[in-house]
């Protein structure tokens, strides 16, 4: 059920969603969310099923496609996304398999305006009382930011293929004075990592061994660069590596491990391991493309 908020003025927001492989129905669910409420930008990463993808944009006229004909990462994904969304008051990120679940337009505009720099649109089950919260870091999926940044060069790393680009982007706008405000109200489903299932119970926190090198190498870049705390970093290194051991992936622990070697060290990302450890767990990435 879609959450109304009773406010009339309506900013101009269009929205940038990435895409790699979609699984076509959690896309159409997605798209009819947030279709008629804004433009919507769809930049595809290299999928194997792009005819899909161009077939089911034909139904919803207010959306247009960049194909970017190899799979670039989510943040040069975004980065040609937000090219062709300058003209916005706010832009809106989404995954793929995200569904919008309130009105972004009334929800910029009950928003506090004074040194607001973006607003997480909340996932979580349970909302606050609060209509907003003050956060450090947003997720991309469900992130509003005002499109003055870009329009002053602000983009996304595109040395961070995937993981922790939503950290660093949410470091670039505090770093610049502004504020990253969470919506009290679910306003947004999406689940993060795979499903799994531990003792019978079905939870989400699992990623594969692939993602898991990237986590731990990204997470400690963005360390030693000094945009994520200590506390942060061990913290997230620590979840991640129970994850990994609840779902017994030996695959996982041996990727987190090096990656956070590669991280430490400072080395450029080992793009033949990744595609290893892909293909071992009979996963396509595509004509993979990274900058680091």
């Amino acid at each position: 059920m879609r959450l109304r908020f009773n406010f009339d003025v309506r900013p101009c927001i269009k929205s940038v969603v990435v895409t790699f492989n979609p699984d076509i129905p959690l896309f159409e669910r997605c798209l009819a969310s947030v279709a008629n409420l804004c433009e919507v930008i769809v930049v595809d990463n290299g999928s194997d099923n792009l005819g899909e993808i161009r077939q089911l944009l034909r139904r919803f006229p207010n959306s247009r496609l960049i194909e970017l004909g190899a799979n670039y990462g989510l943040s040069a994904a975004a980065n040609a996304g937000i090219e062709g969304a300058k003209d916005a008051d706010w832009v809106l990120f989404l995954d793929q398999d995200s569904v919008v679940l309130c009105d972004p337009a009334e929800v910029v505009g009950i928003a506090p305006q004074e040194r607001t720099g973006a607003i997480a649109l909340n996932a979580a089950n349970r909302g606050s009382q609060e209509a907003f919260q003050a956060i450090d870091l947003s997720i991309f999926s469900g992130m509003l930011v005002k499109a003055e940044f870009f329009k002053q060069g602000l983009k996304f790393n595109e040395y961070l293929f995937l993981d922790q680009t939503d950290h660093e982007f949410s470091w670039q706008i505090r770093h610049s004075g502004k504020k990253i405000l969470r919506t009290g109200r679910r306003c947004l489903d999406h689940r993060l990592g795979v499903s799994k299932k531990f003792l019978g119970i079905q939870y989400y926190g699992y990623e594969p061994a692939w993602r898991n090198y990237f986590i731990a190498k990204d997470l400690t870049k963005l360390f030693l660069e000094k945009k994520l705390t200590v506390r942060f970093w061990v913290s997230q290194l620590i979840l991640w590596y129970l994850g990994t051991m609840i779902s017994r992936s030996g695959l996982g622990l041996f990727a987190l491990s090096k990656g956070l070697y590669d991280g430490l060290s400072q080395r450029r990302t080992d793009i033949h391991l990744v595609l290893m450890l892909a293909h071992a767990e009979n996963k396509s990435l595509g004509d993979l493309r990274i900058k680091s």
